[in-house]
């Protein structure tokens, strides 16, 4: 009996120095956070998300990670989109959207929804331009999915569609727009 009781001792002891240890992950994401080391900032979240969902006492803390998570996925989005790596910048916009909506926050989702659309627009807009119309349509379906609302996108898709002679599909969109 005696041995049990050191072991429950001991094994709370773990636990809650590893607690304490999460909270030092958590402040270690927040200064990198602070200094807009973005990427260092998610790991530090993830981390604590990670390893501490099932640790009752750290329930504020990974309330705030997963505050903060998606916010290092948009910032990092929003800077690979300036540096014109659009694909770095759709992966982090859409992981910022996901995370968002993993952990409730829906305006947050949706704000980096309307990047994800607009990283679609300017690829797709590459291929518009180039008349590549096929290659258009697929990527500005995707940037329509993620934000209905965006006209110039809605517009872009239609015309592509009838620019490959698919004419219900695009009246479609034009009819979608219109009711806008």
């Amino acid at each position: 009996m005696k041995k049990l009781f050191v072991l429950v001792a001991a094994l709370f002891a773990v636990c809650s120095l590893s607690a304490q240890d999460l909270k030092t992950v958590f402040n270690e994401g927040g200064a990198a956070y602070t200094a807009k080391n973005f990427q260092l900032a998610a790991e530090k979240f993830e981390q604590v998300i990670t390893e501490g969902m099932d640790m009752p006492d750290m329930e504020s803390t990974v309330a705030s990670a997963k505050t903060y998570l998606p916010k290092c996925y948009y910032m990092l989005g929003g800077r690979a989109a300036q540096a014109k790596n659009l694909d770095a910048a759709l992966e982090n916009f859409q992981k910022s959207a996901d995370k968002a909506e993993l952990y409730g926050d829906t305006a947050a989702a949706d704000k980096a929804k309307v990047w994800v659309a607009r990283v679609y627009q300017m690829k797709g807009g590459e291929a518009f331009n180039t008349k590549d119309y096929a290659t258009a349509v697929q990527v500005f379906e995707k940037g329509y999915a993620a934000n209905p609302r965006n006209a110039e996108m809605a517009l872009n898709l239609a015309t592509s569609y009838c620019e490959l002679g698919k004419y219900d599909e695009g009246m479609a969109i034009y009819d979608k727009i219109c009711k806008m």
